[in-house]
């Protein structure tokens, strides 16, 4: 196909606009003097001199007899030179709004005029176009609420086209005898002018004109290649499903009318000279494919010679036959020449449910038992509760018996049935609490009103359904009887009920559906991909790639620097031990050379919480460390520890002048006043917090100024001869502080750490341990 661009070449229009005005002999007056105003005049003059005008040469008020054809011309002026655009175009050539063509007396392909379009550039008017396609055009509105809803019971072809298209004007005559065969049988058309409704053609993608698209259950789909009547054709019966009307020969016959069993369908053939479905009955397919299985005979096909010759069709003439469960009998059948669409529609809507259908979705259920709130007009259903299984098909084929009989309240009653297997959730909601009082031998029956979609009244026919025939006689007594009485009377049923929807015993496989929306997004993308020329695609290929350079630039880059700082972090082995075992025992873990990088250098992010013993106050100190510790233990990032200090004194020396950057020699530390220390250890952080059992902390914590390592109680000697050693002194309790008493302090300590209110004491490093 041939496309034109929506902004046409200026100087093309104005060479076409030279010979348009040649074309026109008529030589229009000069609006400027017939509005009395110059041509370099405002528009607020000009305003001004039409409404004076307009008031003196009204045809109301002035009886003079040219008043009505001075009063055009005067509007005809102010039409033009009111508007800047018209004013533009007028003063550069000619153009009037006198000549404005009136579209529908305008013969097919009669040029227009010339001015600015939405798109930029000039319009340029094919009226013939419009007038074709004015019935047809759609809004954006009307494509959403109507036309693409509407596309899951008829295909639509939709033709998009613009001002100044010579290909649309070139196509135009085949599109028009196109449109009225496709019109004449009640396929879905529109037509969209891309210049003026702008929202539907951005919403539909298009770049480009003409263009003809196909839509059909809501999927858009676009012709290519050459347009001629044949190609459109091929086109439109393409909408259709490829199994819609399937061809039937003798062989395939009893198959194809069986199958209702299955798909709950009734069975319409028609009987065609051609070998290929007219798009009339297609049409009527289409619409009911979800009630309807339908097929194709060949009249003149030798493997249909046995069709032909059992159901006695005329071969001289177009035929429908319907048929439901029966496949002896047809229930309808129409022999004409040609038969319309509106007789197709007819016989299929009036024959489009089994003499007893099955509630297999929600759509039956809708279509079989509708809502009616008013009880004087209420339609009631009577619904057989079978099995899927084969060991109920009698039952299915006595009652369906029973229904082919039933024709005293067929206008207010009717008789279906349900797989209760198939249904669960919907026969468990409508038994709940409430199941039907039947022998074993008998099949449960419900009569059902519905009162809105979900909302229904229902009771148990009370005999139910059995297998004996003479129990059969009196249910269908009791049934006619209680039947009779619902609908002269206004009585209630028994029951009320909330009901969920019905599953969907035809729906497609999840995996065919999502194969279906791939192949529509993939159709959705090549459009898209096609629709810009090379040198846009040059252009975001260009840009993409600079976006990728900088990309795998900024990534190297990140890399780099992220192998730097893996570099520089120290490295991690095995996770944090566990704390405590599955009988709620707490570990203790010892701090030592060995266990060193598992519970200080190379542990993860958390705290190893280590106490500081010796051996005499080990055991005593430990226990009571358990104790304190056992409610933090299901905590995972907690890990506890001991310290041996008779051999790890060293270490923990190393660890507070390292704290002190070294300002505080601690030479002379002595074992006694460190027992009883908590180290909360975070060693991927480089960093603990101390507890110590002393009243120095508190002094500490008044006094910031004071040395740190004395303000803890840890002295370089244990002679008094200097104003700290004082203050160390008056913090040494002169009664002896008790292996019990040293951590009486430290649950109250562990709540500050986890609330932050302790301080944090950093180190470079961690000193290396050693006995």
């Amino acid at each position: 196909m041939i496309t034109v661009k929506f902004v046409p070449d200026v100087p093309l229009l104005s060479f076409c606009a030279v010979i348009f005005l040649i074309a026109n002999s008529v030589v229009a007056e000069d609006l400027y003097e017939v509005l009395g105003v110059s041509r370099s005049a405002t528009q607020q003059e000009i305003k001004k001199a039409y409404k004076n005008l307009a008031k003196e040469w009204h045809p109301d008020k002035n009886k003079d007899p040219d008043a009505t054809a001075i009063f055009t011309k005067i509007n005809e002026a102010y039409e033009t030179l009111g508007e800047p655009e018209r004013r533009h175009q007028y003063d550069h050539y000619g153009y009037t709004t006198a000549q404005e063509p009136n579209r529908q007396h305008q013969h097919h392909g009669d040029f227009g005029f010339f001015n600015q379009g939405p798109f930029g550039g000039f319009k340029f008017h094919f009226r013939g176009a419009e007038a074709i396609f004015d019935k047809y055009l759609l809004t954006l509105r009307a494509y959403e609420t109507r036309v693409f809803p509407d596309s899951h019971k008829r295909p639509y072809i939709i033709y998009a086209y613009s001002d100044f298209c010579f290909q649309c004007m070139r196509m135009e005559h085949i599109l028009e005898k196109f449109f009225k065969d496709l019109d004449g049988i009640g396929f879905g058309l529109g037509a969209i002018h891309a210049g003026v409704n702008q929202a539907l053609t951005t919403h539909l993608r298009l770049h480009e004109v003409p263009a003809i698209m196909g839509l059909s259950q809501g999927r858009l789909t676009f012709l290519k290649g050459v347009v001629n009547l044949q190609t459109l054709k091929d086109f439109a019966r393409g909408l259709f499903p490829s199994q819609l009307v399937n061809m039937v020969t003798d062989e395939g016959l009893d198959s194809f009318l069986s199958g209702w069993q299955q798909d709950n369908q009734v069975r319409g053939i028609f009987f065609s000279r051609k070998d290929t479905p007219p798009a009339r009955f297609l049409l009527s397919a289409f619409k009911n494919r979800d009630r309807i299985k339908s097929a194709l005979v060949h009249i003149y096909s030798p493997d249909a010679k046995e069709i032909l010759l059992k159901y006695g069709v005329d071969q001289s003439k177009e035929t429908l036959l319907m048929f439901k469960e029966d496949p002896k009998v047809a229930v309808a059948t129409v022999s004409m020449h040609q038969i319309p669409r509106s007789t197709l529609d007819e016989v299929m809507e009036s024959n489009k449910f089994l003499t007893l259908p099955r509630l297999s979705s929600q759509g039956y259920f809708d279509d079989l038992c509708p809502e009616t709130e008013s009880v004087r007009r209420r339609k009631l259903c009577v619904v057989l509760v079978t099995q899927k299984s084969t060991d109920h098909d009698y039952y299915r084929s006595t009652f369906r018996k029973f229904a082919r009989k039933f024709t005293t309240f067929r206008d207010k009653v009717t008789l279906t049935y349900v797989f209760e297997d198939t249904q669960k959730s919907w026969i468990q909601m409508l038994s709940e609490g409430r199941d039907s009082k039947v022998n074993q031998s008998a099949l449960k029956v419900a009569i059902i009103w519905r009162l809105a979609k979900r909302n229904l009244n229902f009771e148990w026919l009370e005999p139910g359904w059995p297998k004996e025939k003479t129990d059969q006689e009196r249910s269908i007594a009791v049934l006619n009887s209680r039947l009779e009485h619902l609908l002269s009377t206004q009585s209630n049923l028994l029951h009320r009920a909330l009901l969920p929807e019905l599953y969907n015993e035809h729906a497609l496989s999840i995996l065919t559906r999502i194969l279906y929306r791939l192949l529509d997004w993939w159709d959705r993308i090549v459009y898209f991909v096609m629709g810009y020329d090379s040198a846009t695609w040059s252009l975001l290929t260009f840009s993409a790639a600079i976006v990728f350079l900088l990309g795998y630039v900024m990534q190297k880059m990140m890399m780099v620097e992220e192998a730097n700082v893996e570099r520089m972090r120290p490295k991690r082995a095995k996770p944090r031990p566990p704390n405590r075992t599955e009988d709620n025992t707490v570990y203790v873990h010892p701090l030592r050379a060995e266990s060193y990088d598992m519970l200080v250098r190379q542990s993860d992010t958390g705290l190893t919480v280590t106490i500081l013993v010796d051996l005499p106050s080990r055991e005593k100190l430990l226990q009571r460390f358990v104790e304190i510790m056992f409610p933090h233990s299901r905590y995972s990032g907690l890990t506890f520890a001991f310290l041996q200090l008779e051999h790890y004194l060293g270490w923990y020396k190393s660890l507070l002048e390292d704290s002190t950057d070294n300002r505080t020699q601690l030479d002379n530390i002595k074992v006694r006043n460190c027992v009883g220390t908590v180290l909360a250890i975070n060693g991927f952080r480089k960093y603990y917090y101390l507890y110590h059992p002393k009243r120095a902390r508190i002094y500490m914590r008044q006094n910031q100024k004071i040395n740190v390592g004395r303000a803890m109680g840890l002295y370089d000697t244990d002679d008094s001869s200097t104003d700290d050693e004082k203050i160390a002194e008056e913090l040494e309790d002169s009664t002896p502080i008790f292996e019990e008493n040293l951590l009486d302090g430290l649950t109250n300590w562990m709540d500050r750490v986890f609330d932050g209110s302790v301080r944090r004491i950093r180190v470079k490093e961690w000193p290396d341990i050693m006995p």
